[in-house]
């Protein structure tokens, strides 16, 4: 699938002249990130509709067990409010099954915590996360009800390195665009 993105790396280091058309040399050798969206959706969809649902006692030991870990890194309300709320809505959770696509909504809220400013934020956010995709990735059949469990937490994994590589395709052609556009880019 990715494996044209290499022959492109390699004649672009190769050369010690100014590249024009990289944007070209890119997209005529890797997927677009439209491509890549569309799996990594179809790869969610999936997910949704294996019927996979976390029982209860799982879930509960999950964010016990998540929440006193971030309680050690010293998760607040005011030092870390983002990855505090996640938190908050993880827990809120507790008492009954749940699917998986509301444990990644939990998961996209830890995502804003990485992203923030806020103190402590990042850090515990990436640890939440972190937490969250091991116990996907593992997640066993003794641990859910109905569905396939087995695929789960591959294909989740799968699908957020599709999403990565969207965000990192988005930055490297932004900055190849500025490049091309600014004199002393690619043309000195």
């Amino acid at each position: 699938f990715f494996a044209p993105e290499a022959k492109v790396a390699s004649r672009l280091t190769k050369t010690t002249k100014p590249v024009k058309g990289v944007n070209k040399l890119l997209s005529e050798a890797a997927p677009t990130a439209k491509q890549i969206k569309t799996r990594a959706k179809e790869i969610y969809k999936k997910v949704e509709d294996s019927g996979v649902v976390i029982k209860a006692e799982s879930y509960n030991k999950f964010i016990d067990d998540a929440a006193e870990s971030l309680d050690k890194m010293g998760v607040d309300q005011v030092l870390s409010p983002k990855a505090h709320r996640s938190l908050k809505n993880a827990l809120k959770l507790k008492g009954g099954p749940i699917k998986i696509s509301e444990i990644e909504k939990i998961r996209k809220q830890a995502l804003i915590a990485v992203k923030s400013i806020d103190g402590a934020d990042p850090a515990i956010g990436n640890k939440f996360i972190s937490k969250i995709d091991g116990y996907l990735e593992k997640l066993t059949p003794a641990q859910t009800q109905g569905g396939k469990t087995g695929d789960v937490g591959p294909m989740l994994k799968e699908a957020r390195g599709l999403w990565s590589r969207v965000k990192k395709n988005e930055k490297v052609t932004d900055m190849v665009n500025v490049a091309e556009n600014y004199q002393s880019g690619f043309e000195s």
